[in-house]
């Protein structure tokens, strides 16, 4: 017997500014709904106990006589609560309205399911995620009255339906991917990826998964790694794929033939879990990195590796440019190495480049331009991502886990 769709609640508040803990509920609304079906709506407007102001009531529409006999919170509250129910809430932006009603004791429990989030997942080429500009990338619909409760409800359920089918199509691995990111149990999307990944697996007949948070971690426990570079430790690689032969560099890469082989030791005692084949090294990095400059094709490549060591990239960059060098019918080549900050520019030039041109025993120019602001590497990549604001737990903080979501979708 198939099971049932499940059930949800979109959601959205109109507010008399930005602050939950000075400014007040103007509007409700929400759609309970299964799949495309609506089951349920409610909408009303809410007494905020102070004026609105005119940018308010300039963006929404609503204004004081709107709200001449509009019940308080507290009388609405309860059967807000019983029509929320413990389904998931969807929304753009959700955590915001949950920001109002959570403190006020309403759904502190349900998951999220952030439209806004979900967006910079599946669509991670847009310019703008505001709610508009999500749908119009979505072929869906967007009214002229917007910043209405019940009009903007019905665009993120209306959202969510289309991005839902796009998630649809993305292929089992990858889902798994999303669903076992590093990231805290507070995120909006978090319990929905892996609510997704269990109903994707029962529909295709599969049982058990590999989860980084298991055997993964019982790995690295035993190599006395962390669990988040270990994981990158392991690339996974078509079968076609053959492992390029190893360079005099890799000795001295970050994560070694050494430990490699400890890993091999450790799966095969645990032959009963499917496991990714290893690459030797890190051949995965080496290989895509020529690929890449050879057939002048983009690549976006994330790597998590002790000391700030970028050899797993520069390593074939440079090989790149030695093998013109010695080439005198070869056009001439050269490369930019775009750096975050200062600090991490001197550590390239004073460190790892001579580290590599020594092994290589190569004499590459290079030059230095510093400027403040002149990098190529945008804020969002590296600037913000060097950043944690987890409260020393470890987990990703929500720049660093929307990236991270991006860059698996990408």
């Amino acid at each position: 017997m198939a099971k049932k769709p499940a059930i949800r609640v979109a959601l959205d508040l109109e507010t008399t500014g930005l602050h939950p803990e000075q400014d007040a509920i103007l509007e409700i609304a929400a759609i309970k709904f299964q799949e495309t079906e609506v089951i349920d709506t409610f909408e009303t407007f809410v007494a905020p106990g102070r004026s609105i102001p005119y940018r308010v009531q300039r963006l929404t529409g609503i204004k004081p006589e709107h709200l001449v006999g509009a019940p308080p919170f507290s009388s609405i509250a309860r059967k807000l609560q019983a029509f929320l129910g413990d389904f998931p809430i969807v929304g753009h932006s959700i955590p915001f309205d949950m920001g109002f009603l959570r403190p006020r004791g309403i759904a502190r429990t349900n998951p999220l399911v952030d439209t806004f989030e979900l967006a910079t997942v599946l669509l991670p080429s847009l310019t703008s995620y505001n709610l508009g500009q999500v749908a119009q990338a979505l072929d869906v619909p967007v009214p002229q009255d917007r910043h209405r409760a019940m009009v903007d409800t019905v665009l993120a359920m209306e959202v969510f339906l289309a991005l839902h089918q796009r998630l649809a199509s993305v292929d089992l691995a990858l889902l798994n991917d999303l669903a076992n990111l590093d990231a805290p149990r507070s995120w909006p999307l978090l319990h929905f990826f892996r609510q997704e990944l269990r109903e994707r697996r029962e529909s295709d007949g599969l049982q058990g998964t590999l989860a980084r948070g298991s055997l993964g971690d019982r790995f690295a426990a035993q190599l006395g790694m962390d669990p988040r570079i270990f994981s990158l430790a392991i690339a996974r690689q078509q079968e076609s794929e053959q492992a390029s032969p190893p360079s005099e560099i890799e000795t001295s890469a970050s994560i070694t033939l050494d430990t490699l082989s400890q890993v091999r030791t450790i799966v095969e005692a645990a032959p009963e879990e499917p496991i990714p084949p290893i690459a030797n090294g890190y051949s995965a990095e080496h290989s895509a990195v020529r690929q890449a400059l050879e057939q002048h094709t983009s690549l976006l490549m994330d790597l998590a590796v002790g000391g700030y060591d970028y050899t797993p990239a520069l390593l074939p960059a440079l090989e790149w440019l030695v093998e013109a060098q010695s080439a005198p019918e070869a056009q001439p080549r050269r490369l930019v190495i775009a750096c975050a900050g200062l600090q991490s520019a001197r550590r390239v030039i004073e460190t790892t480049l001579p580290h590599i041109q020594s092994s290589l025993k190569s004499q590459l120019p290079v030059a230095y331009l510093a400027e403040r602001s002149g990098y190529l590497c945008t804020h969002r990549w590296f600037g913000a991502a060097l950043r944690r604001t987890d409260g020393g737990t470890g987990a990703w903080n929500g720049e660093i886990r929307s990236v991270g979501s991006s860059n698996v979708k990408w």
